[in-house]
């Protein structure tokens, strides 16, 4: 369709306050010429040029957006062939305005948020709550499970079979790739409070750091005395990064959460029979052991198990997840990223992201373009145990022994319960895991994300910012860790 006609259909009239025509929500907003606005996500949900004509992909986009309490226009890159460079990745892909546009009439534009660009067709939303939908979402969650790029129940660990492990067969594993003073390790350590789930149930605590002639700040001797005597298993290893492939821009392997999170894959070559990740912001406190126990088992039994914190920032978090490690997998990943490719708009090897920011339990209203931490753990992760990455098959036949385990998600509203709504130039997450509070089931919490051990309680409430299960975790009120220099008192844990 011609840009006349389209601007056209965007230019129809609608009363304020009248349910809006799904088949033309596009006419809701306002042409503003020759601008377009500053705080924006580049990449529009994935969908190939000859799957959907242009002003269906606008109406698809403006009705995501009209949807949506943090979207306030969207708009639409035109500049062909005077850049191919940007012609490659914008053409044909509407992209969304994630600040204000108006001014508290309404009515006015705000100059601050607006740039002068002939090449952009924007169009501003008007005030969130002055009209209805026609078609509204779905009355259901929004979705935090997935596979394979579509939404997906989420997997319930206690249908595994159990399995009877051998003393000291299992761990709970941490990282820390050094590259930064292990502060933490000085003060109140989640990794240590972890010892009360594991001790009684011959579980090991491990730690793997980087070995001290590659670490930029090698913890001290006093810390490692301490961590010994405490019974933590210290695990070094001679790599903070693997070898990457020129397929991988050099702007995505200096991403600052790069070494961060690829250091962690030294969690896949471990050996034991059993592990369960967590990173050191986490604080877990279960109801009971078996609800660890129930996610042991069914790493054992070839799964492997995350979550994607309530979903509004990427299809996959690595704060968490589960497996039965070995070392053939290990190299079959460090052989698979010497040859492969990133894209932060077609994902790992073109093959995509997978959902994330659902604004209901179906798959209609997720995004399925590049997410927070699409280039490192979040999205690497995501494509060797969820996607069938032929990249991945190949290193694997490669690698004597290798077996992939099978990419299964769990409900990260209990086991990373989160109630952050914005990441910075990310839409705002509309009030993320309320079911569990309107529904009575935050004794279900399995664990609490960024609830940094430095500041302990006060930062794990902070971090739920006063919504949903806001003061207790199953039941009981939210405790710290415990220092490095103590373990705590003895109780009842099975």
């Amino acid at each position: 369709m011609a840009r006349a006609a389209w601007l056209a259909v965007a230019a129809a009239p609608v009363a304020a306050a009248v349910p809006v025509d799904e088949s033309n929500v596009l006419a809701l907003f306002k042409h503003a010429p020759g601008l377009r606005c500053k705080t924006r996500m580049f990449s529009a949900p994935f969908l190939p040029p000859e799957e959907m004509p242009m002003l269906q992909r606008m109406q698809q986009a403006a009705h995501w957006c009209a949807l949506h309490p943090g979207c306030f226009g969207v708009q639409l890159y035109d500049g062909g062939e005077e850049d191919m460079g940007y012609c490659m990745k914008w053409c044909g892909r509407p992209q969304w305005c994630l600040s204000p546009m108006l001014e508290s009439d309404g009515e006015t534009l705000k100059a601050e948020e607006l740039v002068e660009d002939k090449l952009f067709f924007l169009f501003v939303k008007p005030p969130h709550g002055s009209y209805t939908m026609a078609a509204p979402l779905a009355e259901s969650s929004p979705a935090r499970c997935s596979f394979a790029g579509h939404v997906g129940p989420c997997f319930e660990p206690s249908s595994c079979r159990k399995h009877n492990f051998r003393a000291h067969g299992r761990a709970f594993v941490f990282t820390d790739d050094l590259r930064r003073p292990a502060l933490w390790l000085s003060e109140e350590s989640y990794m240590v409070q972890m010892l009360k789930w594991a001790t009684p149930n011959l579980v090991d605590v491990v730690l793997i750091l980087p070995e001290p002639e590659v670490a930029s700040y090698p913890i001290s001797a006093e810390q490692r005395l301490q961590l010994q005597e405490l019974g933590v298993v210290l695990h070094e290893v001679p790599w903070v990064r693997p070898a990457l492939g020129k397929g991988i821009p050099r702007w995505a392997q200096e991403f600052w959460c790069v070494d961060r999170d690829f250091f962690k894959l030294h969690v896949l070559g471990l050996d034991y029979d059993a592990v369960i990740f967590f990173d050191s912001d986490v604080f877990v406190e279960p109801q009971k052991f078996q609800e660890l126990d129930a996610v042991f088992d069914c790493a054992y039994q070839g799964y492997f198990l995350a979550t994607a914190l309530h979903g509004g920032f990427e299809a996959l978090t690595i704060a968490f997840f589960a497996l039965r490690p070995h070392a053939p997998l290990l190299r079959a990943v460090q052989r698979f990223l010497l040859t492969s490719s990133f894209d932060d708009d077609l994902g790992w090897n073109l093959n995509g992201f997978g959902p994330w920011g659902c604004l209901d339990g179906t798959d209609r209203w997720c995004f399925h373009c590049y997410h927070v931490g699409g280039e490192c753990g979040q999205g690497l992760f995501y494509d060797l145990f969820y996607m069938a990455d032929q990249i991945f098959w190949s290193a694997l036949e490669a690698e004597p022994g290798a077996v992939r385990p099978l990419g299964v998600m769990l409900d990260g509203c209990k086991w990373l319960y989160e109630n952050s709504l914005r990441v910075r130039g990310f839409p705002i997450v509309p009030n993320p895991c309320a079911d569990l509070a309107a529904q009575g089931r935050c004794g279900e919490v399995i664990a609490y994300h960024k609830a940094n051990p430095r500041t302990g309680l006060a930062r794990a409430r902070q971090v739920i910012e006063g919504r949903g299960c806001a003061s207790e975790l199953g039941g009981k009120p939210l405790r710290t860790g415990v220092s490095l220099g103590g373990v705590p008192k003895s109780e009842s844990v099975a």
